[in-house]
């Protein structure tokens, strides 16, 4: 099970060597700008992973360093450094989510969501008080690696995940389910198919995003599509219902065989959706229009976040040049019109 997990997550690394022209004709094209603190800085074999916003603004990511360092926390803005380091060096976090507090935050009180894989085992855990608890808070046989994860307003968590096969099979994804004041639950599928990667709540919390790719043996990824749920609400926890074609890249750009990474929401809905391997990021509306393409510097943006003083600074982060052995990771900076949604919901007392 260990070989085989690495495999996959070393497959994963060299699926940013890929980079193509991922601009469809009559989007408006814009260019993000170098972000300077990790110009020269930071070194990493597998992605920078989930970028992620706290109440104060701040913007952080999972997996640090370098190669051998997956169990860790940094922090990108205001000052580059390492905020976490796990200290039984077996975990591997995936993604990040800071989570609101009933009033001001203080460091004490600060808390995130971290999706840990550790021994073939995908969980969600706490980060609290500046380290990581030992209380999982939902965790499922078959979620074995768990990529990332979103909240809605009302505390439920949605997990997806993405199992690296040279070809893909229904199972390789989906999506969990569980809650935020869970222990040691027990996580629902709620979604069940090929690979999937990123993912998003919508402000209203009425609507999820997530992404789904599938490999072909000798052909590599063959379709990257961003599905459009409908979140209901039941008595015994949300479901999925009304799945739709949110964004069909084949179809939108001919670049099927650049996956979906990270995706965040404004305050509006539109949607940002990070192209690994085609060096920059779409902006929809939420009726799937295409309304920007946001150039990166390096052809392997991974995740992004809104943050900073006014939620409307985007960080877009991720490995500089996927094709080199240990690589040097990269982040940009887009001024965007609208906050973030997260930016937003965790500074509303």
């Amino acid at each position: 099970m260990a070989a085989k997990i690495i495999h996959a997550l070393l497959a994963l690394s060299s699926l940013a060597v890929l980079s193509v022209n991922a601009q469809a004709p009559g989007v408006p094209v814009v260019i993000a700008k170098p972000y300077e603190p990790l110009s020269n800085t930071l070194t990493t074999v597998h992605r920078l992973q989930g970028a992620s916003i706290d109440q104060a603004g701040n913007v952080y990511a999972v997996d640090w360093g370098t190669a051998a360092t997956g169990y860790t926390i940094g922090q990108i803005y205001p000052k580059q450094k390492l905020v976490y380091s796990n200290p039984n060096k077996i975990a591997l976090y995936k993604g990040i989510r800071w989570l609101k507090t009933p009033s001001r935050p203080s460091n004490v009180e600060r808390q995130a969501l971290l999706v840990d894989t550790q021994l073939g085992i995908s969980r969600l855990t706490i980060f609290k008080n500046g380290v990581q608890k030992l209380e999982t808070v939902c965790t499922h046989p078959n979620l074995t690696l768990a990529n990332d994860c979103a909240i809605s307003d009302t505390g439920d968590i949605f997990i997806s995940q993405q199992i690296w096969n040279d070809q893909t099979v229904i199972g390789d994804g989906g999506v969990w389910h569980c809650h935020q004041n869970d222990v040691n639950a027990t996580a629902v599928p709620l979604f069940i198919g090929g690979r999937t990667n990123g993912i998003e709540v919508s402000p209203d919390d009425k609507t999820l995003y997530v992404s789904e790719a599938f490999n072909v043996a000798g052909l590599g990824p063959v379709s990257n599509i961003l599905w459009h749920f409908t979140i209901t609400k039941t008595k015994t926890g949300p479901k999925l219902t009304n799945k739709r074609v949110f964004v069909d890249f084949a179809k939108l750009d001919n670049t099927a065989s650049v996956d979906i990474d990270g995706s965040r929401t404004d305050i509006d809905g539109n949607l940002y959706v990070t192209r690994n391997g085609g060096g920059g990021v779409y902006k929809f509306a939420p009726n799937g229009k295409p309304l920007l393409f946001i150039k990166t510097n390096f052809p392997t943006p991974a995740n992004l976040e809104l943050a900073g003083k006014d939620g409307k600074t985007m960080y877009i982060i991720g490995p500089c040049d996927g094709s080199n052995g240990v690589d040097k990771g990269c982040a940009n900076q887009y001024r965007a019109r609208l906050p973030g949604k997260a930016w937003s919901k965790l500074r509303a007392y």
